[in-house]
């Protein structure tokens, strides 16, 4: 078992580096302020999300990144609070692991069943009809403010925040995630009209790539 960080946004660039037999740096670091490997390139010079992960794969290298984005959503949840929105859950919050650090901003909910996680809110702004609070028995409220910071190889349960005693790591942390959603581009089209090449009608009804 290898313990290092394989984020799914790694594959791509993974088994394309298998494919041409590269192995990927397997050091940790890289440019872009640390936050992963060598940055990796198809085509006219597009970047891939990910990073090549064959050597950690094929040889037990270390880990290609130091750094994963675990969750964010700027563009309905601002992480400066207002404005709060939802696409597809209600719980807003953000989540960043680097290295054995877990930063958790704002409100993670709660993954006691039968409550799943990201379906479950302890206090504002989640809306009132999604707020359960008098089902928060094991856990305390959070709102968009709320600070957590976990050291998940020796606390992978997340019950000891050490986010008051680590300012630091917090702030180190927190300038990542800023960074990474300074570069998030909306779910939404951007204004670009409808590709009809991707409409389910021209596959029998069933949702395909087409590009």
């Amino acid at each position: 078992m290898h313990e290092g960080i394989f984020h799914n946004t790694d594959w791509l660039p993974t088994i394309r580096g298998a494919v041409n037999g590269e192995v990927g740096d397997g050091d940790g670091d890289g440019d872009r302020d640390g936050r992963r490997g060598r940055r990796e390139f198809v085509g006219d010079g597009v970047e891939l999300d990910g990073v090549n992960q064959w050597g950690m794969i094929s040889l037990g290298h270390p880990s290609a990144r130091e750094v994963a984005l675990l969750e964010a959503d700027p563009h309905s949840y601002p992480s400066d609070g207002p404005d709060w929105g939802g696409d597809q859950h209600s719980t807003p919050y953000y989540a960043l692991r680097k290295g054995d650090y877990k930063l958790i901003l704002g409100d993670p909910g709660q993954s006691d069943a039968p409550i799943s996680n990201a379906w479950y809110c302890t206090g504002p702004p989640c809306p009132g009809d999604h707020n359960n609070t008098e089902n928060a028995t094991s856990v305390p409220a959070f709102t968009a403010d709320s600070v957590q910071l976990f050291d998940v190889r020796n606390d992978p349960s997340e019950t000891d925040d050490l986010a008051g005693e680590n300012g630091d790591i917090v702030s180190d942390m927190r300038e990542i995630l800023e960074g990474f959603l300074e570069e998030a581009v909306s779910s939404e089209q951007q204004g670009l009209p409808d590709d009809q090449r991707g409409n389910p009608d021209n596959f029998d009804g069933i949702i395909m790539p087409w590009l």
